[in-house]
Parts: C-alpha cells; sequence; structure tokens
C-alpha cells in the first residue's frame, strides 16, 4: 500500500514538474514575443519619423539621400511618392497620430496640384506630372486614400470623390485581356507592376464602394491574371501586389482557386533564391528593397488564419524573421547595424548591405510590411 502511495506521489510530482517546465516555456515565449514587438513597433516609428524629417515645403519626400553626406541627390520618381502616401495610411490607420495626420495631408495637397479632370469626363480624374501620366501613381494614391478611409469615418467625407474618380479612371484603363495600360494611353502596353498595383486598388475600393462596375473589372483581371501569372514562375514584379489583391479578392467572393494560387504563389516565392536570401543572417548582398516581397507574404497568411492554421503559423514565422533580417540595415535602429551622425538619415533604410544611400520606396515598403505583420499576421 506504501509503495503504491509512493508511486503515485512521484507520478503527481512528475506531472507537476512537467506543468511547471511547460509553464516557463509558454512564459519565455511570451516575453520573447512581446520584447520582438516591442522591437518592431521602434523600427516603425523610426521610419515614419524618417519620412516626416524628409518632407518638403511642397509636400512630397526627398526620394533618394547619400548616407555618408546627407545629402539628397536630384533622382526623382512620382510612383514611389505615390507609395509612400500608402504606406503612411497603412501606419496612420494601425495607430493615429497628430503628425502622421498632418504629413499625410500636406503629400495629398502636393498630389492636387497634378490632379486634372478632364471637361467631359467629370467623374474621373488622373495624375499628370510634367506632361506624363504613369497610372501606378493613381493606383497607389487610390491606396493610400482608402487605407484613409477605413482608418476614420470622419475622413470619408473628405477624400471619398477623390478615391472614387481615381477607381473610375482605373477602370478606363483596361485592356481587352483584363490588364491595364500602363502610361499614356490605351495603346501603351501593360506593366506587371502597374497590373497588380491597379488589381489591389480596384478590389481594395470596391470593398468600401460595392459598385457592378468594379466588380466586372477585377473580375476579368483575376481570370486573366491566374493565367498570365502562374504560381510556378515567380514574377517579382507582379507577386506582392498580385497577392494582396486575390487575398483582399478572397474576402468579397471565397473561391478556393485563389486560396490556392495564394498558396502556390507564396510558396514559389519562399523556394526563390531571394525567398531563401532574405531570411538568411549572413547573406552579404542583404537588400532592403526584398521588404516588398513580405508584404505579399503577409496577405497569403491573413487569409491562412482562416484556411489553414499550421501554414499561417508558418508563414508568421518566416515574416517575422526576415523582417528581424532586413531591419539590420535600418540607421539607428533597434536592430541596426550602422549610425550615422546626420539626423534626416536615422531610421530609414539603407538600399542595400554597402549603405552607401537611402531611397524612400525601400523604407516605405518596409513600413508596410512590418504595419501588415503586427495587424495581420500577428
Amino acid at each position: 500500500m506504501l509503495k503504491k502511495i509512493f508511486l503515485i506521489g512521484g507520478f503527481v510530482s512528475l506531472l507537476g514538474f512537467i506543468g511547471l517546465w511547460i509553464g516557463q516555456k509558454i512564459l519565455i515565449k511570451f516575453l520573447e514575443e512581446k520584447a520582438q514587438t516591442k522591437i518592431f513597433q521602434t523600427s516603425l516609428s523610426q521610419m515614419e519619423n524618417w519620412f516626416i524629417r524628409n518632407q518638403t515645403e511642397t509636400g512630397d519626400f526627398h526620394y533618394e539621400l547619400n548616407t555618408t553626406t546627407g545629402q539628397t541627390s536630384s533622382n526623382y520618381n512620382i510612383v514611389r511618392q505615390a507609395g509612400v502616401l500608402y504606406s503612411l495610411a497603412q501606419a496612420y490607420k494601425y495607430h493615429p497620430s497628430s503628425q502622421l495626420k498632418k504629413t499625410i495631408e500636406k503629400e495629398i495637397n502636393f498630389f492636387k496640384e497634378y490632379w486634372v479632370v478632364k471637361a467631359d469626363q467629370p467623374g474621373i480624374a488622373m495624375i499628370v506630372y510634367q506632361g506624363k501620366q504613369k497610372n501606378n501613381t493613381e493606383a497607389l494614391l487610390l491606396l493610400g486614400l482608402a487605407e484613409l478611409i477605413e482608418s476614420d469615418p470622419n475622413l470619408k467625407s473628405q477624400y471619398w470623390e477623390m478615391a472614387q474618380q481615381l477607381a473610375n479612371f482605373l477602370v478606363t484603363t483596361q485592356k481587352d485581356k483584363g490588364g491595364f495600360w500602363y502610361e499614356g494611353n490605351s495603346s501603351s502596353p501593360e506593366s506587371d507592376y502597374n497590373n497588380g498595383e491597379t488589381f489591389y486598388a480596384l478590389v481594395k475600393f470596391y470593398r468600401l464602394d460595392p459598385d457592378p462596375k468594379y466588380l466586372t473589372s477585377i473580375n476579368k483581371a483575376a481570370n486573366y491574371f491566374l493565367k498570365k501569372y502562374p504560381p510556378t514562375n515567380f514574377n517579382s514584379s507582379f507577386f506582392s501586389w498580385g497577392m494582396a489583391g486575390f487575398a483582399n479578392l478572397y474576402q468579397v467572393d471565397h473561391q478556393e482557386i485563389y486560396w490556392q494560387y495564394l498558396k502556390d504563389s507564396t510558396e514559389n516565392f519562399r523556394t526563390s533564391s531571394i525567398g531563401k536570401n532574405i531570411i538568411n543572417k549572413n547573406d552579404s548582398h542583404l537588400r532592403g528593397g526584398w521588404g516588398v516581397f513580405l508584404e505579399g507574404t503577409a496577405f497569403t497568411a491573413w487569409v491562412a488564419k482562416d484556411k489553414d492554421h499550421q501554414y499561417h503559423d508558418q508563414l508568421a514565422a518566416y515574416i517575422k524573421n526576415s523582417l528581424d533580417n532586413l531591419l539590420s540595415l535600418q540607421i539607428d535602429g533597434p536592430r541596426g547595424k550602422f549610425t550615422s551622425d546626420f539626423e534626416n538619415i536615422k531610421g530609414g533604410l539603407c538600399n542595400d548591405s554597402l549603405c552607401q544611400s537611402q531611397r524612400i520606396d525601400i523604407t516605405h515598403h518596409n513600413l508596410s510590411a512590418l504595419i501588415l505583420y503586427l495587424s495581420l499576421v500577428k
């Protein structure tokens, strides 16, 4: 009898030890995740401040900076200026601040200077900068305005008409097969970037304004893109925007083909050379521009939350580790390998591991990737 009691007591003690060990593991994991989140949020705030410091008097942003001198270059790209608006609007939705709002409003006013509405098409607007028109400028602007409208209902009355005019314009740029012409007029060719950005912008806006004309355009594009961009062929220009578009379309229309396309395309990216190198902490050729691919991966992880929990967890870990690696390129960041005495340089990401320059698209894509991880994936 005593032996039996002893055995039972030993078993209970063992269970208690195992329970304590498991509890410690859970606590350690919780504290590690909390510390990691704090690092990401610090990096995010530093990127926001980098943009705030580098906004010009007219409302756009210094496009490229020399990290050695702190000086700006003469290079410029209007499309990437619109991309900044999209990322900052995401940041504002994630954690609103009066300073961010002021910065965003100032950039919107910059674009109003190039806003063109034709007399015979009052419901359509486009951006014409220095006599040229690139349609993914309108797509990225629409994405930024949509994020703002989602973030604060009070902003809807302020930006709804602008967003609607941009969406109406993008519909008119669709070609017969389903893609979108890129610049100038309908005879111009498609662009993989523009196809993805316009597709995502229209889906995003359709979720705010379910007008059938948008859905008709979206479905036509989706059917075309499923064939034009097969998941077996990683297309670095289309991938992230395409994943964003199809992930949002899946929220509207739960077709299994969309989910399978997201998963297969994302797996093909992860097994590509970039997909492997982005997570490699020993890679001596790390590029800040790879952050854009984490945006697309995050949208797939968002859908996987409901479709495949195990796959979601795999993608979440992949995105977290990749971001942790890319943030080594953030100057004076919590994970950064580089420092600077120039205030306008601090907080932005280097273009690559040589850290000779910074560019607005490199930082805004990593800003978006951080926000998507923290808000949709984690």
